[in-house]
């Protein structure tokens, strides 16, 4: 018998929230980045970030925290990730 939620989240972040990710706004938000850090060392939960958005904030890639991966496009990766990884899509 399978287990209940075993299997994991994978968040693509691609809007409004990208600035919360970035390492010179830690100090506003840390207890936020604590939690999400603590998630995917847990392993539950993967925090992908689209580069084009996260350029339309003004933020490069070493500007993310290190724990949130950074891929090219976020429409890209969510078909990715249902096509290749079996993942299902919610909104």
């Amino acid at each position: 018998m399978p287990i209940p939620f075993d299997a994991s989240i994978v968040l693509v972040l691609h809007g409004d929230e990208i600035p919360f990710f970035a390492v010179d706004k830690f100090d506003s938000y840390q207890e936020l980045m604590r939690r999400a850090q603590s998630l995917t060392i847990a392993g539950p939960v993967e925090f992908r970030m689209c580069r084009a958005a996260a350029q339309g904030h003004g933020l490069e890639p070493g500007e993310i925290h290190g724990f949130v991966k950074v891929v090219p496009m976020a429409d890209a990766e969510l078909v990715r990730l249902q096509e290749e990884e079996g993942y299902v899509y919610m909104q």
